[in-house]
């Protein structure tokens, strides 16, 4: 089973927000390759594919953003749940695989989640971490009985919030 997430926290924001908030800063961003390494691997970014008459910093920005449009826009896709807990709501698609991908949005989940952090909490948004027991969670707010987790933050950090 394959199974990604993300988590939004609660900031009074609309998604609408926190994407426009996510793209105005991408539109802004320095382009830093060795910062965007793992996500430009991810992105099939191939950057002695580039044509000469196109700006790498724009193609790189170009790439972002279709990420982060395209993450926002499967958040209400059948292919994703939503579990509303008390402090934000945890989206969650997978399923059974062979070993690809068992859903697009997962696709999209997983190359959001290799974002630089900088970017994913302009966006009140994180990945959990296997420190936290995203079963009980599920359990205890949703109506999954058994899940599988890939998430980024610990325990600590989420108590914070």
């Amino acid at each position: 089973m394959i199974l990604s997430s993300i988590y939004f926290w609660n900031t009074g924001k609309t998604y609408d927000e926190r994407k426009n908030a996510m793209l105005n800063f991408i539109k802004s961003l320095k382009i830093d390759k060795e910062e965007l390494e793992d996500f430009l691997d991810r992105s099939g970014y191939d950057e002695e594919e580039l044509e000469q008459d196109i700006d790498e910093d724009e193609y790189i920005r170009k790439i972002l953003i279709d990420c982060i449009e395209n993450v926002f826009s499967s958040l209400n896709s059948r292919e994703v749940s939503c579990i509303n807990i008390p402090f934000g709501e945890i989206y969650i698609t997978g399923g059974m695989s062979w070993g690809d991908y068992p859903t697009d949005s997962c696709v999209n989940f997983e190359l959001f989640y290799n974002l630089p952090q900088d970017i994913l909490s302009i966006g009140d948004c994180c990945f959990l971490n296997s420190d936290i027991d995203i079963i009980d969670v599920i359990i205890k707010y949703g109506n999954f009985t058994k899940v599988t987790n890939k998430c980024l933050m610990n325990e600590k950090t989420l108590r914070k919030l």
